[in-house]
């Protein structure tokens, strides 16, 4: 398969929501496509994430990967939040997913990141755990990771 894979720019939201909201119905979210462009559009245009998606030849979206910049106080440093890797179903197994991952290595090395931080669910994602493993990323197991809904 023919892809390449590009920085997404905030006009270029829309044709990415699809995609996006394919990924949060996979994570067991409501679909609403509106939301998911209004979401992508308002962090690309805060610049508060960075989105890369692969493409085919004819700019058909096949999958993405989002981050979001985060320092860290204690290295006094950037760390990247590797927050959402999606590969639509029809594109996986075709080297979408680990494109996607060696773009956003490139990536932070060009913003001088200390690290990349994959957090995801431990049930619903096994093969982006095994992908991750074959890619150097490792389990750190210094960290515990606590979160708490805000009513």
């Amino acid at each position: 398969m023919t892809f390449s894979v590009i920085q997404v720019v905030p006009s270029q939201a829309k044709s990415i929501a699809p995609l996006f909201n394919e990924y949060r119905v996979f994570h067991q979210q409501e679909s609403d496509l509106s939301q998911a462009e209004q979401y992508l559009t308002a962090r690309l245009m805060k610049q508060e994430s960075i989105l890369f998606v692969a493409t085919t030849p004819t700019k058909e979206p096949l999958g993405f990967v989002q981050l979001y910049p985060t320092y860290s106080s204690i290295t006094a440093g950037r760390i990247l939040l590797l927050s959402d890797l999606f590969v639509s179903p029809k594109a996986r197994r075709q080297g979408v997913a680990t494109a996607l991952l060696q773009r956003i290595k490139d990536h932070a090395a060009d913003v001088h990141a200390q690290r990349i931080v994959l957090m995801s669910d431990k049930c619903r994602c096994a093969g982006v755990h095994e992908l991750c493993s074959k890619l150097n990323y490792q389990p750190n197991s210094e960290l515990l990771c606590f979160s708490s809904a805000v009513a």
